[in-house]
């Protein structure tokens, strides 16, 4: 029989409480109905299947309510003609993707065509989709998720590598008795790069050390040096995971991406076209990153300290402070790069924040100054009165 057009995902063995689910694809979220075979018409590219067995308020446009519960994620390719299968294993108690040799694949196909018209077309922007993941193909998710069966797995609990390493130190320090449960090594985990905004280079002065700490381009070409695009993609990877999935170390990852390119000025002063495309594809990331999710006291897992992301900022402002007075480079690049920066400072008011007011005080010499009148009390910078 001949193909449906686009890609087509078909459900089987829904178990019957699936009626309450929240499941989405890619920024969408939609309820489950009683009569639920699949999503059809999903354009090329890859796209991220994301479900919640948690029932949730009628209104699923509600992110925060939305991402308050258990997700799980499936990253899938998707091209013309190409059909997906998900069987919902009792066992495991999750959706899995059937290999296509498979009884479940066959069965799944011979009942295509009357399942077709019980299939939700899929509802959400793909040109705002292509524009946010870009960067992303199936290689980029192998190399960062665990794979199986031809999708890259994702879930809200899924730690980093980074955050399994930790784990696994603190264990072997507290270890006193054959008690302690060992961490499983092969347990699924996200391969983010890691990122240690406190090294420096070995063998430096004492300047050099402090040149190393506040401008970290040797350690972005270090990590990132032999291909500036994989940064942008793991930067988009990282942020679907955390707005769609709710999970915390892919925001906590998107932050710390940002931090180290707004640390990297002399990098970014060689390189203003890697430059405006992070920021272009950083602006398209705010516009689309709710609110509730940037906060100054956490209420949920999922959210991240908005004291961090003003951090980032203050970085980039000093960067945009210091292009202002400088004429060289293309003119052209450096107005795009102006003009997009007005953007994110204009977006930023979403959360509360009015960048113009976060320029810091400096002296003649360029020192900057503390005004003892307005700080954080629990700021570790702060300097110290005696």
């Amino acid at each position: 029989m001949s193909r449906p057009p686009k890609t087509t995902l078909v459900f089987l063995n829904l178990p019957v409480q699936s009626s309450s689910w929240l499941m989405g694809i890619d920024f969408q979220f939609f309820n489950l109905k009683q009569v639920f075979k699949g999503i059809k018409s999903i354009p090329d590219g890859v796209h991220l299947l994301h479900y919640s067995e948690a029932s949730t308020e009628p209104d699923t446009s509600d992110k925060q309510n939305a991402l308050s519960s258990l997700r799980y994620g499936h990253w899938i390719e998707c091209k013309e003609g190409f059909v997906h299968i998900f069987f919902w294993d009792e066992e495991l108690h999750q959706l899995v993707m059937v290999e296509e040799n498979s009884l479940d694949y066959s069965k799944g196909m011979a009942h295509l065509g009357d399942d077709y018209k019980y299939m939700v077309n899929y509802p959400g922007d793909a040109e705002e989709w292509t524009k946010l993941t870009n960067m992303i193909d199936f290689e980029i998710i192998e190399e960062y998720l665990p794979t199986k069966n031809g999708s890259g797995a994702v879930s809200t609990i899924m730690p980093s590598r980074e955050e399994r390493i930790a784990l696994t130190e603190i264990l072997n320090r507290n270890q006193t008795s054959d008690k302690t449960p060992p961490v499983k090594e092969d347990e699924e985990e996200i391969n983010y790069t890691i990122i240690q905004h406190e090294k420096h280079r070995e063998d430096r002065t004492g300047q050099e050390l402090t040149d190393d700490h506040f401008d970290k381009s040797w350690y972005l070409q270090e990590l990132y040096g032999h291909d500036n695009e994989l940064l942008i993609a793991e930067l988009q990877l990282a942020f679907v995971n955390f707005v769609a999935v709710g999970s915390f170390c892919s925001g906590m990852q998107w932050l710390s991406l940002a931090k180290l390119v707004s640390t990297s000025k002399s990098f970014l002063d060689r390189n203003k076209n890697f430059f405006f495309q992070f920021l272009c594809t950083f602006h398209l990331q705010l516009i689309k990153l709710p609110s509730e999710l940037l906060v100054d006291e956490l209420n949920l897992h999922n959210q991240l300290n908005i004291k961090i992301y003003v951090e980032v900022m203050e970085n980039f402002s000093d960067i945009f402070d210091a292009m202002s007075g400088n004429c060289c480079g293309k003119m052209k690049l450096k107005g795009n790069l102006q003009n997009i920066w007005h953007n994110i400072v204009a977006t930023n008011k979403k959360f509360g924040i009015d960048l113009k007011q976060l320029k810091r005080l400096v002296d003649e010499e360029n020192f900057e100054v503390f005004n003892l009148e307005d700080y954080d009390e629990n700021d570790e910078d702060m300097p110290v009165i005696v």
